[in-house]
């Protein structure tokens, strides 16, 4: 019997407009006045397999989140971060499987919720495991945001965790070129603690186009969940649930998932590993 890998997309509450930056800032700001669980958007990622791991897990439903959203906001407030919030190494954690499943039923009844399917084998979802237990025991899953590379352990955002489990889990690269978000932030727009302050008025003012070229820039590029959507959308109009196919989403070529981790963060005591498996498990 194969095992079963699904993505769960979920749309932000009305769409973001990457046009300028400030076009993004105002109506990221608008969404974050809906209070809602994915104001940007976010994907969890569940696995049910047949065997068991070490740990005793077969099932889980999680997702890579800032520990508190709330003290995320003061942090980029407080330090004037601007679009250096791409970037900030924020608390991380992995989403616990009942406040996961709640989110998902919750997009569901609101119409934000595509379901990516994928049936793997035994070996790719040993393999998934495996690579959740590293993504802990390491501490990675203590980082969030998109200044790190997942491949080295460094941390990640929503998106780009899910992508590396469905690279994992489909044995190939599987993050379509459809579904990525690049711009160039020029550096005036980009915060940084205790080196550089932007205020949210200088983007208003003054972010009327992304970077140009030659122009003193951060380039940030991104999986974006309504990417993904939109795809989705094209690719199986009126469907939400969708069985993915390799052809689908595969890149072509050999697994280009090597996970380093070569972040050295403190390693996680066996309790503490333990302890995060029972939170995602189903």
């Amino acid at each position: 019997m194969s095992a079963l890998f699904k993505l769960y997309v979920i749309d932000p509450p009305k769409p973001l407009c990457w046009n300028t930056p400030r076009s993004l800032l105002m109506t990221a700001f608008r969404n974050s006045l809906f209070f809602d669980y994915a104001p940007i958007g976010h994907v969890f990622v569940e696995l049910i397999a047949n065997t068991p791991n070490p740990y005793g897990v077969s099932h889980f439903v999680t997702g890579m989140s800032r520990v508190s959203k709330k003290d995320s906001k003061k942090v980029v407030i407080k330090n004037q971060l601007g679009f250096g919030s791409f970037f900030h190494d924020f608390a991380g954690t992995l989403d616990p499987s009942d406040e996961a499943r709640v989110e998902i039923e919750k997009a569901r009844k609101k119409n934000r919720l595509k379901v990516l399917t994928a049936q793997i084998n035994d070996e790719r979802a040993q393999a998934l495991m495996k690579f959740i237990e590293q993504w802990i025991s390491s501490g990675a899953f203590r980082h969030y945001g998109g200044g790190h590379n997942p491949k080295k352990g460094d941390g990640a955002g929503c998106a780009e965790f899910a992508m590396i489990c469905l690279a994992i889990a489909q044995g190939c690269p599987s993050t379509h070129e459809s579904w990525v978000r690049e711009v160039h932030v020029a550096r005036e727009f980009v915060g940084v603690i205790e080196e550089r302050r932007v205020s949210f008025t200088k983007i208003l003012l003054h972010g009327a186009q992304w970077a140009e070229p030659g122009q003193e820039s951060y380039f940030y590029r991104t999986t974006d969940p309504e990417l993904i959507s939109k795809w989705a959308s094209a690719q199986f109009p009126n469907q939400t649930e969708i069985e993915l196919q390799r052809p689908d989403v595969n890149t072509a070529g050999a697994l280009d998932v090597a996970i380093q981790f070569e972040a050295k963060y403190p390693i996680e005591t066996a309790e503490t590993v333990q302890a995060v498996w029972n939170k995602i498990e189903v």
